[in-house]
This record gives C-alpha cells, sequence and structure tokens, in this order.
C-alpha cells in the first residue's frame, strides 16, 4: 500500500481521526489512522462496555469525520503502521481543486491535535505544524480551553523591624545564658520598682 496514493471507501468512523476502510483494488478492509495526530475521546457508543466519559470537542471530531468522509470515496497515503497493524498516514477527500487534507482540516479546526512527541522529534509534517500554530495562536477549537500562564507570584518580603537599642538594669542572674531584667525607663518596669519600694518600706 506504500506505492502513491491508494482509493478507498470509509466504511466506518471509530472517532475522528481512525477509520475502516475498504480497499476496492486489494478487496481488503484495513484500519486506518491519521498519522501524527490525536482526536479527543468522543462518547461512547450505545451498548458499549466500557463507558468512558467524553473529551472536549471529541464528539465534534467524531462527527465532523462522519459528516465529511463516512462511506464515501477517499484516498490514503501510507507512511507506517504500528505495533497492532493499523496503517498510518493522511487522508484526501474531494476532487481536483477541492482536493484536501483530512489531517489539515481537523487541526485548523481545532478538532485534533499533534501528538507533542512526533513534533519534537520532527516527524510532524511541517504543513500540519504550520496549521496547528494558526489554529493555537486563533484559540479555536481545542486551543479555546487552552489557560493562558499565570503571572509568577511575588515573593512576600517580610517588613522589616526597626532596631532599637534599649538601656536594660539586670535583677537577678542565675547562669551564663539565664538571666532577668527590665527596661530601664519602662512604665511598667517604674511601677513595679515603686511597688518594691513600698513593700520594703513597709515590711523592713
Amino acid at each position: 500500500i506504500r506505492g502513491g496514493p491508494v482509493k478507498a471507501v470509509v466504511e466506518y468512523c471509530f472517532n475522528g481521526t481512525r477509520f475502516k476502510l475498504f480497499i476496492p483494488s486489494e478487496n481488503c478492509s484495513i484500519v486506518f489512522a491519521l498519522s501524527c495526530l490525536r482526536a479527543p475521546q468522543a462518547s461512547p457508543v450505545p451498548g458499549a462496555k466500557v463507558q468512558t466519559k467524553a473529551e472536549p470537542f471529541g464528539d465534534e471530531c467524531k462527527r465532523h469525520s462522519r459528516m465529511t468522509v463516512l462511506q464515501r470515496n477517499v484516498e490514503i497515503d501510507c507512511t507506517g503502521v504500528t505495533m497492532g497493524g493499523v496503517i498510518t498516514g493522511d487522508m484526501f477527500v474531494g476532487q481536483g481543486g477541492q482536493r484536501r487534507s483530512m489531517s489539515i482540516e481537523l487541526i485548523s479546526k481545532g478538532l485534533a491535535s499533534l501528538d507533542r512527541r512526533k513534533v519534537e522529534y520532527g516527524e510532524a509534517p511541517k504543513d500540519v505544524v504550520e496549521a496547528q500554530e494558526i489554529a493555537r495562536a486563533s484559540k479555536v477549537g481545542l486551543w479555546s480551553l487552552e489557560q493562558e500562564e499565570a503571572p509568577a507570584a511575588v515573593p512576600h518580603t517580610a517588613a522589616k523591624v526597626q532596631e532599637q537599642i534599649l538601656t536594660v538594669q539586670l535583677s537577678e542572674i542565675r547562669s551564663g545564658n539565664h538571666f532577668f531584667f527590665h527596661i530601664v525607663g519602662e512604665e511598667t518596669s517604674q511601677m513595679i520598682e515603686e511597688s518594691m519600694k513600698l513593700f520594703t518600706s513597709n515590711n523592713g
């Protein structure tokens, strides 16, 4: 199937980027996925054993693919195959001037995103990467949910304590680091000192 574009008919859409295709020239069906793309999880089909919660824009992505290619003639350009036997590549729909890439269409509408690892390793097609950058800048689809980075928190600076020089009077020393004192001139200290003088004069 690597010998150039291959004509196919879309028999089923598993999600927005994975399909069951019939290949007339080979008289067989294959599972095909758009390479480098990740579609958000759509709602499970009725009666499914595993009921997983749909991700944002998952149903919209699947609905768009169903309306665009289901039971229609397409062309696929195969570039690889996964360990599970899923053939990967790009899918084209339409004829002549109306021919367009499904990968770029989904990315441009913000209905799917590129696998980050594929982008980092330079494996994602340049035109698809550029389409995602435009969609992200325009905040369409999935990118409308992207939260802006919160501004860095201003570190809290403790208020400086004003230094004061005080005159103290030692009242008792118990050890080298254990002693008692009072501040000279402090109102409370003066009251205590006067009370002690009065007590001494009255009791001897």
